[in-house]
């Protein structure tokens, strides 16, 4: 019983195994339905991308958001997932275990996504600033979309690599394993996610179909590694064994 007792105090080692009767139930249509929505959103906004880009857009926009949208994109980045994986080490030692669960869920959705990228060339939109910071985006933007599997040299040159968004991924992916670890913080995480996706079109890194399809990546990865298949059984597994509760997989 002792032990029973400790394991639980430890770590969330049994939503771990059982998904869908735990908190990921709460997040199903995060899931599934939420990237499904988000790809449909990138296909409609896509004969709206050159308004939607255009400096002018953004004006409207107070300067705290702005800079609240910059600073937030630490957390769509590796080195900001690991400052708070040290963060959740050193200051919650009881949901350490939730650390390798949490980096996963944002590095898998970030290698996904880059992946996508050497497969469909796109040009970025800051690609057509010219020498004074003037936008000349073309009138149809069918002409930033480069073809697939088109050209890996090409490919590889970062001017092309606008779809879709690994931060955007990554930052989603982040924010589903962070709420699975801490739900009560999930508006928070989303609030994040959200601002570091829109850090990504202010700073004319991505088009708004980018950083949608990127965070339905994100999204649909993330929650992947929550399920008790694949590499979410994988990552049950290795709670379980660091927890030194191998039994807790079948309760």
């Amino acid at each position: 019983m002792s032990k029973t007792i400790q394991l639980n105090s430890i770590a969330p080692a049994k939503r771990s195994f059982v998904s869908f009767k735990s908190v990921v139930a709460d997040y199903w249509w995060q899931i599934y339905l939420g990237p499904l929505l988000l790809v449909v959103a990138a296909c409609a906004v896509l004969p709206y991308e050159a308004w939607l880009s255009h400096p002018d857009r953004h004006s409207f926009l107070p300067g705290d958001v702005i800079r609240m949208s910059t600073l937030s994109e630490l957390f769509a980045h590796g080195f900001g997932v690991v400052v708070v994986a040290i963060g959740i080490y050193t200051l919650a030692p009881k949901s350490r275990l939730t650390i390798p669960r949490i980096v996963a869920c944002a590095f898998w959705p970030g290698l996904v996504a880059h992946f996508l990228k050497l497969q469909i060339a796109r040009l970025r939109p800051i690609h057509y600033f010219d020498a004074d910071s003037q936008a000349n985006f073309p009138t149809d933007l069918s002409a930033t979309w480069m073809g697939w599997l088109r050209n890996w040299d090409l490919n590889t040159i970062y001017a092309q690599q606008s779809f879709p968004s690994a931060h955007s991924a990554t930052v989603w992916g982040f924010a589903v394993g962070m709420m699975w670890a801490f739900p009560r913080g999930k508006y928070l995480f989303i609030c994040l996610a959200t601002l570091a996706s829109i850090q990504r079109v202010v700073d004319y890194a991505h088009w708004p179909s980018d950083v949608l399809a990127g965070a339905a990546v994100g999204i649909l990865c993330g929650g992947a590694l929550q399920q008790n298949w694949g590499f979410g059984w994988l990552l049950g597994r290795l709670e379980a064994m660091l927890s030194g509760g191998k039994a807790c997989a079948n309760t």
